[in-house]
Formats: C-alpha cells, structure tokens, sequence
C-alpha cells in the first residue's frame, strides 16, 4: 500500500503542474480531488488514509525512518533516475506541519504530538528520531534542482531555530487559502502583473494589508512572528509571480472575472533615429486568443512577436490613444475577459525575458525605468517636481514629435532612476514613490535561460541595498543555506554585490541570502547550467516545436515551418518533416561535430561565444 500512495503522490505532486514554480507538499483543492480519483477515496478523506498508510510502514521500533532510509540510499546508487521513493513520507511531515499551523501553535511538541496523531508512532519516539528526516527533504531539494526545475522549485528549509521542525513548517506557514487571498493584496495595490518586486519590498505592503479583515487568523499570527516574516515574504513574491490576475473586486461587484493586461514598450534603433513601440499583452505564453473589443474590433492574444509576452495583435486595430487614457476590456469566445486599466502615470522596467520594458504598480529605488506620462499640463508639471525632488539627474523626456511611435497626448520620460521615496504622495505621482527605501536583494544581468536559471558562461550578479551598513550577500552550493557559505561578499554604505559566476559549485546548484546585519532579507535558489549537461529535448510530453519565426513556436506539424533541433538549423526555404539529431553540440566542447543523416541539406552551425572564467567568489563593493 505505501508503494500504492507514494505513486500517487508523485504522480499529483511530480506530474508537471508545478514546473518552475515553486512546490510545497501539502494539499490544494486540485490536488486533493486528483489524489481522491487516483486513490478511489472520498477527497475529504485522503489525507488520513496516506498518513495511516505512510504510518503503518514506519518501522515499530528503534528509528521510525530506517526502513525508507534504506529506499534512499537504494534509490541514491542507481542515479536518482525515477521519482522518489519516499514524497509520501515529506507529504506526511508536511501534513503534521499543517494541522501544527492551524493550531496557532509553532511549537516542537505540537508538532511531533501532530505528527503521532496521523502516523499513530509515539511522539517521544519521532521527537528522537527528527534528525532522520533531514536526508529525505536535503535528497528532494537536490533531485529538483538537478531537474532544472522541471517537476517544481524547492521550498523545503528551516524557517526557525529548531531545524527539523522548521524545515516540515516551511511547507505550511502559507496554505492555498492564504496564498489565494495574496491576490486580494495585488489588486488593492495595483499591481500590473508583470511587476518585478523583491521580498523588502512586499514586506512593507504585507505589513499594511495583515492589518485588514482579508489575511487568514493563521496568516496573521504566522506574521507576528519575526523569524517567519522572510519566509512569508518571499511566498508571496512568488505568488505575485504566478499570478493569474483574476480580478476579485470585479467578480464582487456582480462583473464577470478577468485577466488583467500589462504594457510592453520596445525601441527600434535606425542608422539614424529611433522610435518606440507600445503593446498591450500579457506576460505569458499561451495559445492564440480570439478576442473582441467594445467597438466590435477582431483582434488575437498571441506570441507572435515576443517569445514570453503574448501581445493583443493587430497592434493597428487598437486605438492606442483611447486604450491609453480610458482602459481596454475584451472578450473572448468563451466568456473571458481581458482587462486593462487607465494610468496617467504608467512606469515599465526592464524585462529579463526579452529585449521589452513592462508596465510596473511602482519604481524601485535604484532601478533604471522608462515612465509613460499624459501629456496634460498638471500632470506634466507634478511628475517633474516628483523627479526633481527623487530621481537621481540625467533623466530626459521624449515627446511624439521627437520619438517616432509615441501615442499623441503622451510623453515618455527615459533614464529615470529614483533614489528615495517621495516626502508627499497625493495621487497619481504614487507610482513614482518606491515602496520601500531599498531595493532588497536583486539578480542583475547575465543570460536567464528559464525562472532561476542562468547559463554558467553568463551568470547574474546578486546585487544588494538596505538602508544599513551591514549588508551581506552570501552563497551556498545546494538549496539551503547548510554549511559554510561558497562565498560573501559585503559592502560599504548598505550596498553589495556578488557576481555568481566565480563560485566554485560542481553541481551549479545555489542558494543565495541577502542579509543586514544577522537578518535574512531576500533569498533566492539560482541554477548555473550549461550545454555541458544534456537535458531531454520532450518535456512534460509536449513534443516538438517548429519555428516559423525567430520568437515564436507552434506544433511540429505547421505548414511552410522550418524544424529546428539543438543547434542545428536545415539550409533552405523546405525542410524534412523529421530531422534528427545524430549528436548534441556541447557550448563548452570546441570540436563538437554534428553529424547529419544521409540524404538531408547540409547545416549550418551557430556561432558559439567563447566566453569567459571568473575568479572564485568575485565580489562588488559601491
């Protein structure tokens, strides 16, 4: 029967849902009833009968673990090559953790006596034994980062001085009710969807919004505790990040929900001049979208011009000064709606998917954005006293007779780089007044190829800025900060920064903390990978993608596609339907040769970078 629960489990949990998101073993409503139809068992049910199943195989004596332990170990030296042997037991102490959570009660003994109410073991023998279950959840970190996230992100570390019960509570300080509500939070501050905020920042909302009737009781008093403050924090960034945007205060006003919409801006630079596009779209990949706006215009949401940003398209059919100063809602067949809000004030920051700005609720202090501002006398005239009054010189403004594409009645202000927050905020000049009076810790630069993943020839640098002198950043190799750090790197005046190139980590697993003094600020897991190490081309048994353009992919079977496999692109306007590839071509082996099958066009490589080496922890003092 444990094999039976396990495999379901990991079919729930491990199945491809949460791929690049973050993965917490503990149950949602989706994944209940799955588990409910998989196991043939009422869904308010299941949970009782894994941990009872989970329970009667724990050992009867001596060490409850030893006899998984020994499925470990088995599992260990054969390649971690299948899903692990034993997520039903971490989905068991993570369980324990819940009913701990909604007990109010964060105590050690509250959790073994939790613990031994669902495994039926005495709780004196477990409290004995906790140190067992550390190898499980270091093991499962491990596996899912040498998966390149592909089955989820780890989660799983201690969150408080007793190790072994913080790290089970890390999976259960914020359950799906309370993520849910997060949402509540985005919209009553405007976020836009595409917003990049770091753990310091949300921290000051979060400090507000628990004060309203939305938070859970659990919420609230999971927050009153300062050691679980950073954990929080950086839960519901992630969630922000996942946000599907349903707009909860519209579904309450009797509207139908929908999908909010953010601004995307480009530049297009000619031998001599330039001019800037705007985009309506999400930040998302997706497949086509009909959609209708309210003057009857057929318009599509797809990827067709940005590979990670789905733009509403015929960008022309849109009456972009309209959309601009009233808002857009469209419609499609099914029902859905797609919102976007009107703003005088619309600041986009630089996008790490793509060479686009994306619109932000607010700047960050020390961020380089672009500000998009209606051109009306009063508005002009506050946000140059904000600039003035915040932002660091050099900014410049553009004008539609000055920047070709720019909507009539609209200016765009460039170079804008606020230092502190705004001494009066009244209105609309909010979303130039940074939230916080840092910008937290902050990966900067390098080549992201995936959410946590940089390629180890072009690695980011962890940038961080407190307002105290103590600032620190430092790294592990692995996904928790175990051990005595790779690296740290500090800095005068509350300002450092880390490049993560020059660490020294076999296994390009990191994890990496921003620290003021002995307080965690930010904290980040960030994989370093390369062409070195292959990776199966069919994900999730998705199957293989055509390129009909340079940024956007369709199924293999699209007419008039040209296939492309690993770096191998056929020469001419017709390709094979099937190609493949004999050999990888490795970014780091130079005499890499691939060989093509009899028969086919010859191809043609793509130019490779050569690269460079960093010292061993290489860090940047401002």
């Amino acid at each position: 029967m444990y094999g039976v629960v396990n495999g379901a489990l990991n079919q729930v949990f491990l199945g491809g849902r949460f791929e690049s998101r973050p993965l917490y073993l503990v149950l949602d409503e989706r994944a209940r009833a799955d588990l409910s139809d998989i196991l043939s068992i009422d869904r308010d049910e299941v949970e009782d009968h894994c941990c009872s199943v989970v329970g009667s195989s724990l050992a009867a004596a001596g060490d409850p673990y030893k006899h998984l332990e020994g499925e470990l170990w088995k599992w260990s030296l054969t390649g971690r090559k299948q899903l692990p042997p034993f997520t039903a037991l971490l989905f068991v102490l993570s369980r324990a953790a819940e009913l701990m959570v909604s007990d109010n009660n964060f105590n050690a003994a509250n959790y073994y006596q939790r613990l031994a109410q669902v495994t039926g073991i005495p709780a004196g023998r477990l409290s004995m034994h906790g140190r067992s279950t550390e190898q499980f959840w270091r093991a499962f970190n491990g596996w899912l980062a040498e998966r390149d996230f592909r089955f989820g992100r780890p989660t799983a570390r201690a969150v408080n001085s007793n190790k072994y019960v913080g790290i089970a509570m890390s999976q259960a300080i914020v359950r799906e009710e309370d993520r849910i509500r997060f949402h509540s939070m985005f919209e009553k501050y405007g976020f836009t969807g595409t917003d990049v905020i770091t753990e310091e920042e949300i921290t000051q909302y979060i400090e507000t919004w628990i004060t309203t009737s939305r938070p859970t009781r659990q919420l609230k008093a999971a927050w009153a505790k300062p050691e679980l403050k950073s954990r929080i924090a950086e839960i519901a960034v992630d969630e922000l990040e996942d946000w599907t945007a349903e707009i909860a205060s519209a579904a309450g006003a009797g509207l139908r929900p929908g999908k909010r919409l953010s601004l995307a801006l480009s530049y297009r630079n000619d031998l001599f001049s330039r001019s800037a596009s705007l985009w309506l779209g999400r930040e998302d990949t997706i497949d086509d979208v009909e959609l209708t706006a309210s003057q009857n215009e057929q318009l599509t949401l797809a990827n067709s011009t940005f590979g990670s940003f789905a733009t509403v398209e015929p960008r022309s059919a849109l009456d972009l000064p309209r959309v601009l100063s009233q808002g857009a809602t469209l419609s499609s067949p099914g029902g859905e709606t797609f919102n976007w809000a009107a703003r005088a004030v619309i600041p986009l920051s630089r996008s790490d998917k793509g060479g686009y700005w994306t619109e932000v609720n607010r700047v960050t202090v020390g961020v380089e954005h672009v500000v998009l501002v209606r051109a009306d006398a009063r508005v002009k005239s506050t946000v140059e006293s904000a600039l003035e009054e915040i932002a660091a010189p050099g900014y410049t403004v553009a004008t539609p007779s000055t920047l070709k594409g720019l909507p009539a009645g609209w200016l765009l202000y460039e170079k804008v780089s606020v230092q502190r927050q705004l001494e009066h905020v009244r209105g609309f000049e909010a979303a130039l007044s940074p939230v916080g009076e840092t910008s937290g810790l902050q990966f900067v630069g390098g080549l992201r190829m995936g959410r946590g993943i940089y390629h180890s020839w072009a690695a980011p640098d962890a940038v961080l800025e407190t307002q105290e002198p103590d600032a620190r950043i430092l790294a592990w190799e692995g996904t928790a900060a175990e051990g005595e750090p790779l690296c740290e790197a500090t800095g005068e005046r509350g300002q450092a920064a880390l490049h993560l190139g020059g660490l020294q980590a076999s296994s390009g697993n990191l994890y990496v903390e921003g620290r003021k003094g002995q307080q965690a600020i930010g904290s980040a897991t960030v994989l370093l990978r390369s062409a070195a190490k292959a990776r199966p081309l069919d994900r999730q048994g998705r199957g293989e993608l055509a390129y009909a353009d340079a940024l956007s992919g369709r199924p293999l079977d699209v007419a008039g596609a040209m296939p492309v496999r690993g770096l191998d692109v056929p020469e001419g306007e017709s390709a094979p339907a099937s190609v493949p590839l004999q050999e990888f071509v490795s970014l780091e082996s130079r005499d890499a040769v691939t060989e093509r099958p009899t028969g086919t066009r010859p191809s043609r490589q793509l130019p490779v970078s050569t690269g460079s080496t960093s010292p061993p922890c290489q860090s940047r003092s401002s």
